[in-house]
């Protein structure tokens, strides 16, 4: 009988449903052990730091095998750490056996798309080069991606994985009749198992005729030709686009004042326009609109003059204004009328004058009085020492008495000339 050699050998091996998962998300690891030695193996424990004890076995015999699940729920980066302790017959000590470890990530899904044009404005008929790039600036990679626009429908899958850092370039000609705005959108799948969609910035490719082929005109009126004054004015500029095409990007103008505005689109048919203008004289306004094609040509259409003329109203016309006849206070004559433009300061002027006036009317009317006042004072201080001095010489003669009225006030004595006798039975 011949006695075999102790060979034992295990098979050991993991595999996670994914190695990206979303944030809260799960992922399955399936643990897979089968004896392929000729002894069997003993008190088998499975064990992964990310998620503890699997499993155990009491004996796994040469040939079978046995498959462990485990579900772990990923928030942020972990590593799948297995390993499988277990011991056979005629061993000292168990033997373990370790997996090499795998991270899981948490998935960052960032798929970019960007469409842009050798050309933004042509003419009917051209080709226009549209050119999408995808960038993968996650984590994650991505397959079955599917293309999409807006306007031109499906466009078919990208045929390669886009791994995370990678770029992929799509290109499509297409020959244009009219203005066309472009909205790509690329769906799929990540290595997450989760759907992700890109949406790429909007793109307009302008159509415009040539401008020997467009039919443009305008027109232009005010809503009072004949305004009663200065002020603000309302016209109406009448866009009109005689053909079948949108004409793109006309510049509306004034000859004289300027750039009013650009319009993106005039559509086929009439496109009223309102202008306001602040206008003070009489005058003629002439709007202009210009556009320019694919080609750089350029066409100018200009309105009919629209002639403004103010009409004054009579009730509102200020009457004549006289001038004041010239005032001749002390020697200084005056004189100032308000003509119709005169302002403010005219006016205070105006004022000023009269106050300086009617106060040098004031001065010379105090004067005056004053005047009288002393030379009243004065009389009646004469009269009373006439008739004191009289009193005081019948006192002393009898027969003197004051004849001229004439008297010193500074010694208030009568000059000999003055007295005179008096007569008997006077």
């Amino acid at each position: 009988i011949e006695r075999l050699q102790a060979e034992p050998n295990l098979e050991f091996a993991r595999q996670p449903s994914s190695t990206f998962a979303q944030p809260g998300g799960e992922v399955t690891i399936t643990y897979r052990l089968r004896n392929i030695g000729n002894v069997p193996l003993t008190d088998m424990v499975l064990e992964d730091e990310l998620c503890g004890e699997i499993g155990t076995l009491d004996a796994l015999i040469p040939g079978k095998k046995r498959t462990f699940t485990k579900t772990v729920t990923v928030h942020e980066n972990v590593e799948s750490r297995p390993s499988v302790r277990y011991i056979f017959p005629g061993a000292d000590e168990p033997l373990t056996k370790k997996l090499d470890p795998v991270t899981i990530y948490k998935a960052d899904e960032l798929l970019e798309a960007r469409i842009d044009a050798d050309r933004t404005a042509v003419s009917p008929g051209e080709v226009v080069k549209l050119q999408l790039k995808l960038t993968n600036r996650g984590n994650v990679t991505y397959d079955k991606l599917e293309i999409k626009d807006q306007a031109l429908g499906s466009l078919g899958a990208v045929p390669v994985e886009l791994r995370p850092g990678e770029d992929y370039w799509y290109v499509k000609r297409v020959n244009l009749k009219s203005s066309t705005t472009f909205l790509f959108t690329v769906s799929g799948t990540s290595a997450s198992g989760s759907p992700v969609t890109a949406v790429s910035n909007m793109l307009t490719v302008t159509v415009t005729p040539a401008v020997d082929t467009m039919k443009l005109s305008l027109s232009a009126e005010a809503d009072q030709p004949s305004p009663p004054g200065p002020g603000p004015v309302n016209f109406t500029v009448y866009i009109h686009n005689s053909g079948e095409m949108d004409i793109r990007n006309v510049v509306l103008s004034e000859r004289s004042r300027g750039e009013i505005k650009t319009l993106a689109v005039v559509p086929p048919g009439d496109m009223p326009v309102p202008v306001t203008y602040q206008l003070d004289q009489d005058g003629s306004l002439v709007f202009m609109g210009a556009v320019s094609d694919a080609a750089g040509g350029q066409l100018t259409v200009l309105s009919a003059p629209v002639e403004i003329k103010f009409t004054a109203d009579e009730a509102l016309q200020p009457g004549p204004v006289i001038a004041p006849e010239a005032t001749a206070i002390l020697g200084l004559t005056t004189a100032y009328h308000m003509d119709e433009g005169d302002g403010m300061f005219q006016r205070m002027v105006a004022w000023v004058l009269w106050l300086l006036g009617a106060l040098v009317l004031l001065l010379v009317a105090t004067t005056f009085m004053r005047y009288f006042r002393r030379r009243k004072q004065k009389r009646l201080l004469i009269k009373k020492m006439r008739k004191n001095r009289r009193g005081k010489g019948d006192a002393d003669t009898g027969r003197l008495h004051v004849a001229s009225g004439k008297l010193k006030e500074d010694t208030g004595v009568y000059r000999k000339a003055d007295l005179v006798p008096r007569k008997e039975g006077t």
